[in-house]
């Protein structure tokens, strides 16, 4: 009878400890998975913050016509030459022929989305 008791304490200690070790690696896998989900979170943050700042900038591509100069924050285009680029903006900007294009390509853009 002893022995049937030792066994079964035994067994008994065995699947506790077995719990607390799943437990514990239940609760450090679910420990790094936060702090990878709040890593990631942050780099999105990070990302979106860039791509708000750069949005007058973006939409320079798609509305030249309607760009101003000084609103641009042309950082991230370092490796262009843009000395004259606020010289050409106002050309572009005068030219009628080039303003109706860029128009007329917006239309087209947003039928294609549509």
């Amino acid at each position: 009878m002893t022995s049937d008791v030792s066994v079964q304490l035994t067994t008994d200690l065995q699947k506790t400890a077995c719990y607390s070790m799943c437990l514990d690696e239940s609760t450090d896998t679910n420990h790094h998975a936060s702090k990878r989900f709040f890593a990631c979170k942050q780099k999105i943050s990070k990302r979106f913050l860039q791509f708000c700042k750069m949005e007058t900038t973006l939409r320079f591509l798609t509305f030249p016509d309607q760009a101003k100069f000084q609103e641009l924050d042309l950082s991230c285009l370092y490796w262009l030459d843009l000395e004259n680029l606020e010289m050409e903006l106002l050309e572009f900007q005068e030219n009628t022929m080039w303003k109706n294009k860029f128009y007329d390509l917006r239309e087209i853009l947003c039928k294609l989305k549509g």
